[in-house]
């Protein structure tokens, strides 16, 4: 199941400077990296690990009380296949749809 970075926490102060300082002891080590796109993945790893660390992951709440955990998961999980360009991934996205529609006919 998705889940996003609770950012509700960075409203409190002390929370702010906890991800500050964090993210700034990491990205400081950055002077050894000499290639654009390896220091933009180094950076950008800094600040997920960050956010990771101070923020944390919330899962989302169901739109209606009659989703289930495993309905939320098939559709991450359909949605994760569509995103995917690739041919294994195109046809992941098939048979996640068969399989979406065999699973809401069965619940009919």
């Amino acid at each position: 199941m998705a889940s996003h970075w609770n950012t509700e926490l960075l409203k409190y102060d002390n929370i702010q400077q906890q991800f500050k300082e964090l993210t700034n002891a990491k990205v400081k080590n950055t002077t050894d990296v000499d290639e654009p796109e390896e220091l933009w993945m180094y950076i950008k790893s800094s600040i997920l690990e960050a956010a990771e660390d101070t923020c944390g992951k919330q899962v989302p709440t169901k739109r209606w009380h009659s989703m289930t955990t495993d309905i939320l998961d098939k559709m991450e999980e359909r949605r994760l296949c569509k995103n995917d360009t690739t041919e294994i991934g195109q046809r992941n996205t098939d048979s996640s749809d068969k399989k979406s529609r065999s699973y809401a006919e069965s619940k009919k």
